[in-house]
């Protein structure tokens, strides 16, 4: 479960670098459909197939949360740098 929970971050990272927030909801509803998929392939319990959906859902969000941050808050800054001016707030 933790490299479930590794791979929804390492994906939700990847979708906040490029992406919009509009992008999430498709995101999770094709995860959760792969994880009941694998959970129900695999014949796990109900409550396993349920804490591995809701595992990646989370992951995913709080990747997204630290690819934006990364995106908008450090990107920025960077830029403003490297060519001298400030960034107004």
């Amino acid at each position: 479960m933790a490299t479930l929970a590794c791979i929804g971050i390492f994906l939700g990272a990847a979708l906040g670098l490029r992406f919009n927030v509009l992008v999430l909801a498709p995101a999770i509803g094709l995860t959760a459909l792969i994880g009941a998929g694998a959970g129900i392939a695999l014949d796990e319990a109900t409550w396993s197939v349920m804490l591995t959906t809701a595992l990646l859902a989370s992951g995913l969000q709080l990747g997204y949360l630290g690819g934006a941050f990364v995106r908008h808050g450090i990107f920025p800054i960077r830029t403003s740098a490297a060519t001298g001016r400030r960034r107004s707030a």
